[in-house]
Parts: structure tokens; sequence; C-alpha cells
């Protein structure tokens, strides 16, 4: 896979977890990116020209982090192959529509019949009414 906008004409290797993106050149793993799902507003592929493939199909990452857009575009140089880039889109799907599942399960770890939780050695200063 090529980093055809950061590393253009540069191989590497794209790893898909549950929760990132990670691209590392072929040449050196000095050069990588690290993209957690958290920042991305969207995936798509789409048809661009590449340095070592020619016409081929590329992933579009858009991101979002604090208040600076980034685009991200990855092109497969294995021709015919593009279940890598179908696989991130779903990837992607799935951690995009379970954050209120995730957001739910880390709210219900701390707060127990409507309680806090408390850690070892944590105290309360001062409680206010009518604030959950």
């Amino acid at each position: 896979v090529e980093d055809t906008k950061g590393n253009n004409g540069e191989r590497g290797i794209l790893i898909v977890t549950n929760l990132r993106l990670i691209w590392t050149s072929a040449k050196s793993a000095r050069t990588n990116l690290s993209i957690g799902f958290g920042c991305i507003s969207s995936v798509n592929i789409k048809q661009v020209n590449s340095k070592l493939r020619g016409n081929s199909q590329a992933l579009f990452a858009m991101t979002r982090f604090n208040a600076t857009r980034f685009e991200f575009i990855f092109t497969s140089l294995v021709k015919n192959s593009p279940r890598l880039f179908t696989t991130v889109q779903a990837v992607f799907k799935s951690y995009d529509t379970t954050k209120l599942y995730r957001d739910l399960k880390l709210r219900g770890a701390i707060i127990r019949d409507k309680e806090l939780v408390m850690l070892p050695h944590e105290q309360v200063y001062e409680k206010i009414g009518g604030i959950w």
C-alpha cells in the first residue's frame, strides 16, 4: 500500500485494527502514520493515479484533530484486491456506529445504583443535588 498523499511513490504496509489505521514504510519503520478511528470523519474509495501503479483504487480518509482537517490517501499496489479498503470501510462503520454503546459501557463501569463507584483512596469533597 502506498501513502499517495504524504509519501508518494513509497511502498508500505497498512494495518487495520479495531481502533486505528497504521501505515508503515517498507524502507524505514521510522516513516509511519497512526490514525485513530475517533479522528476519522469519513472513509471513501476512489480512482486515483499512482506513481507506482498508474490508475488504481485508493482509500481516502478524511480526519479532524482539534480544529485542523487532514486528508490521507492510500493506494493499493496489488491489482484487483480492493478487499483491504472495503475492510477498512467496514471496520470504521462498526467503530462509528458503536460509539454510543462504548460510551454507555464506560459510564456504566463508574456508576452503580446511581452512585459513583469510588476508587481506593478516592474521596468525595462535595455533592451537588440535581446534577447527574
